[in-house]
């Protein structure tokens, strides 16, 4: 590596770049090693000891309108992660700077850019719906496209742009209704099984009036049966 005020040279095939108020923050990620966070200036160029644990290959960096956060997409092993950082903190190569992760596995996600003070990601899963301490989240919850969710930096709280990514019952239940005939409905009633909630029922009601779903009528009624056994407690 040669590094110079204002000039970084390496051999990588990946790094992030972002302009801080007359700075900039450079990320590399040389080959099979972890990736290197600089900060550079006509007058110097500072490596960033305390690097934030983001995964291999540092893709995309992006700072808040107001530059009180950075956020950080990284991939390893084909998986994308999203954090959020502290940039002041950052900045100060201080421990620890990271307020937020979202890890979309299995499924990805992408950062677009910022909205004010929300960071505006798309993804092809629920994010919302992760379960257990660590918010995995099950494949069964894979979006029918990719989908716009919005990160709040005050609150920590995500939340779909859709609204009827709001309510996942209607998103999956509505799709179950109206897929082509040839469509199997098995993707729909993994999600409603999994998302396990007793509003499903009327959806699940229609779709066993309909004939386009004669072979899968066995699975909608155990469904069925499942979610009228917690309605009633037995």
């Amino acid at each position: 590596m040669t590094a110079y005020a204002g000039q970084i040279t390496l051999e990588s095939h990946a790094f992030g770049v972002e302009k801080i108020n007359g700075k900039k923050i450079f990320v590399i990620t040389p080959d099979n090693d972890e990736a290197l966070w600089f900060v550079i200036s006509e007058e110097s160029v500072i490596q960033i000891r305390n690097t934030p644990p983001t995964m291999h290959h540092v893709d995309v960096i992006r700072a808040s309108p107001d530059e009180k956060y950075l956020a950080v997409s990284s991939v390893g092993e084909g998986h994308p992660v999203i954090h959020v950082l502290s940039l002041p903190d950052l900045l100060a190569d201080q421990e620890d700077a990271v307020l937020y992760a979202i890890n979309p596995y299995p499924g990805n996600a992408g950062i677009v850019g910022w909205k004010g003070n929300h960071l505006h990601i798309e993804s092809d899963i629920l994010l919302t719906h992760g379960t257990g301490e660590e918010a995995y989240l099950s494949e069964a919850l894979t979006l029918f496209s990719y989908e716009s969710f919005l990160l709040d930096m005050k609150t920590g709280k995500l939340e779909p742009v859709s609204e009827m990514l709001k309510n996942p019952v209607e998103y999956y239940g509505n799709h179950l209704l109206l897929t082509p005939d040839s469509y199997s409905p098995a993707a729909e009633l993994d999600a409603l099984r999994v998302l396990n909630d007793v509003s499903a029922i009327p959806y699940l009601e229609k779709t066993l009036k309909s004939e386009r779903y004669l072979k899968h009528r066995k699975d909608i009624k155990a469904l069925l049966l499942k979610l009228k056994k917690t309605v009633s407690g037995k």
